[in-house]
């Protein structure tokens, strides 16, 4: 090999060190402006892969999932939406347990618990509440739901008013949806008028 390609080749090289040091490094500074690596994610939303760092306990016969983390009252329970899991927290679980204790959980059937025959709302609602006494996490709770699941947290809150601070429903069911399409009024969005049913 010549010393013509001996130094071409040395040139190659350093320019591509050079190009992968400076995209490492503008990487790093908009990773850092961004407020971390969870910031970043979320801003060119990507999820946070979820970590389980949680354990399945029996609450009679069957066990559910429980990941709870930090420190401090009240309680945060995040409940997840129509067919999903504790995952879905993962962008935001460890942000909540910098402030307070904050538990997401699997359903019967979901993730990591056990799966169950048919059951209802107040079942759903039932194994939640055995689940947390099991793992020794008293209220208050702060129940988030979201989608599907701000209705688990709505009929937990109405079976246990004392062990509950308040909800957060996020882009949750309307409440009274059937009631308002029953009525005609259900707001179809600007600029349209609301559906009219006929009984």
């Amino acid at each position: 090999m010549d010393r013509l390609t001996r130094r071409s080749r040395s040139r190659s090289v350093a320019l591509v060190v050079a190009v992968v040091t400076g995209l490492g490094l503008g990487l790093t500074i908009d990773v850092v402006r961004s407020g971390g690596p969870a910031a970043w994610l979320a801003r060119h939303h990507v999820s946070i892969p979820y970590t389980a760092r949680g354990e399945r306990l029996d609450i009679g016969g069957r066990a559910l999932y429980l990941d709870c983390r930090g420190a401090g009252r009240p309680t945060v329970v995040l409940e997840a939406g129509m067919g999903a899991d504790s995952a879905t927290w993962s962008a935001v679980i460890d942000e909540i347990a910098t402030t307070t204790r904050t538990c997401a959980y699997d359903r019967a059937g979901r993730g990591r618990s056990d799966p169950i025959a048919r059951h209802t709302l107040s079942d759903a609602t039932t194994d939640l509440a055995d689940l947390v006494d099991l793992a020794g996490e008293p209220g208050p709770y702060v129940l988030v739901g979201h989608s599907l699941g701000g209705t688990y947290v709505r009929v937990f809150a109405a079976s246990n008013r004392a062990d509950v601070a308040g909800i957060v429903l996020v882009d949750s069911f309307d409440p009274d949806i059937e009631t308002r399409l029953h009525r005609g009024t259900v707001d179809r969005g600007p600029g349209r008028t609301p559906r009219r049913t006929t009984t």
